[in-house]
């Protein structure tokens, strides 16, 4: 189990017959926005959870656990899609 989200996308748009050139985005840039979303997620269920006067506010930080895992299993990912009928391939890696 990884606890870091990918940091790289290789993005490839071509035809099939012939290779298309490579674009590496750096996906790390973006973690800073990831972790604030996941504040943010998390914040909103404890005020959800106080709300109801429920004490499950172990499962809230569980559930804000279990979705940065989630997205932290997405690095490996290979995803290749292509269209039959104008002959185009698009490929993406998360590293």
């Amino acid at each position: 189990m990884s606890l870091c989200p990918p940091s790289f996308a290789c993005l490839r748009l071509s035809k099939r017959a012939v290779p298309g050139p490579v674009l590496w985005v750096p996906v790390f840039l973006l973690w800073p926005l990831w972790f604030a979303a996941l504040g943010l997620f998390c914040l909103t269920l404890l005020v959800i959870t106080a709300a109801t006067g429920s004490n499950a506010f172990r499962a809230t930080f569980a559930a804000t656990r279990a979705l940065h895992q989630v997205v932290c299993e997405l690095r490996g990912t290979h995803c290749e899609l292509s269209s039959a009928g104008t002959w185009k391939h698009f490929q993406l890696s998360l590293l």
